[in-house]
């Protein structure tokens, strides 16, 4: 289980490395590090039903 408090680093244990290479670059065109949150990446959420 992954939650959005963890740093995007831990998404490396489910991504292939040879992969995982063209992760981090496209991280990186985006200004995220590694140790950023993976709630980061997440775009604005929206709630209808509130």
């Amino acid at each position: 289980m992954v939650s959005r408090q963890q740093p995007i680093y831990t998404l490396c244990q489910f991504i292939p490395a040879r992969e995982w290479v063209c992760v981090e670059c496209e991280l990186e065109k985006c200004d995220f590090l590694l140790r950023d949150r993976i709630g980061d990446l997440i775009g604005r959420e929206e709630w209808d039903n509130d």
